[in-house]
C-alpha cells in the first residue's frame, strides 16, 4: 500500500480526522499546497514571465479564483487577487550561485553546487 493511501486510510478511521480526507475538504488544501509549490518554483527560477494560476480556492472549493502572477521589477512580483494576510510579504531565499554550462548534465553540477557557499539571503516582496 502506498504511503498516501495508508495515511488516508488511517485518517479515515479516526473520528476526529475522518472528514479531513473527504474530497470536499481535501481538494482545496491539495490545491493550496500546489499553489505554494508553484510560487516557490517561480521565485527560485527567477521566472520573468507572467502566469495565470487557475482554480485557487478561497473560502471553499466552490469559491475559486485565478491568481495572476506578474513581475513588477527584479525583486517584486504582483499577485492579483492577493492571497496572503501580510502585505507586502517578504520572501527570503538562501542562494548558491555557480557558473553553469548549459551543456552540462545535472549530475555534473553537483560538485560545484556543493562547493559553493550560500550567498547572503535576498528578499523578494510579493505585493498586491
Amino acid at each position: 500500500m502506498g504511503v498516501q493511501r495508508a495515511l488516508r486510510y488511517r485518517l479515515a478511521h479516526y473520528p476526529r480526522w475522518a472528514k479531513a480526507v473527504e474530497p470536499v475538504h481535501l481538494a482545496p488544501h491539495v490545491r493550496l499546497l500546489q499553489l505554494m509549490d508553484t510560487l516557490s518554483l517561480f521565485l527560485s527560477m527567477n521566472d520573468l514571465d507572467g502566469h495565470d494560476l487557475p482554480d485557487v480556492p478561497r473560502a471553499s472549493w466552490d469559491d475559486r479564483v485565478t491568481i495572476a502572477w506578474r513581475r513588477v521589477d527584479a525583486r517584486t512580483v504582483r499577485l492579483d487577487p492577493y492571497p496572503f494576510a501580510v502585505d507586502p510579504l517578504p520572501v527570503f531565499m538562501p542562494t548558491r550561485v555557480i557558473a553553469a554550462d548549459p551543456a552540462q548534465r545535472p549530475a555534473q553540477l553537483q560538485t560545484p553546487y556543493a562547493a559553493a557557499r550560500t550567498a547572503a539571503r535576498w528578499n523578494r516582496s510579493v505585493l498586491r
